[in-house]
């Protein structure tokens, strides 16, 4: 098997893997994605909803939204010395939605 980096910056790299099997590769790419730290949408909490779609529909929806954090700035669970005080290690992101009558309608989400 034979590794050349082709690319390779702060957040970012490209690999050519020549002479490794599917099942070689595949392990490799699950292990890259479960050890890179992501956020995502674990709560959310729906006031009023008047559209067609189900609460859980959109709470589904919104989870699969990948998230950009900075990672300096966040606890993660796990590293976190506050074992007691869960809004260490959580986000909140709020957004006010608006429809065409001109209703205002506010998104509150607890990520974690």
């Amino acid at each position: 098997m034979e590794i050349k980096v082709l690319e390779r910056d702060d957040r970012n790299m490209r690999l050519l893997i020549q002479g490794a099997d599917a099942p070689f590769m595949n392990a490799l790419r699950r292990t890259i994605i479960a050890e890179v730290p992501c956020m995502a949408i674990d709560e959310v909490v729906i006031i009023e909803n008047s559209s067609v779609l189900q609460d859980e529909i959109i709470a589904h929806r919104l989870g699969l939204i990948p998230l950009k954090t900075d990672l300096d700035g966040y606890n993660l669970p796990e590293e976190c010395s506050c074992k007691s005080e869960l809004d260490a290690t959580f986000v909140e992101f709020r957004s006010r939605l608006m429809q065409k009558q001109k209703k205002k309608r506010e998104l509150s989400i607890r990520g974690s």
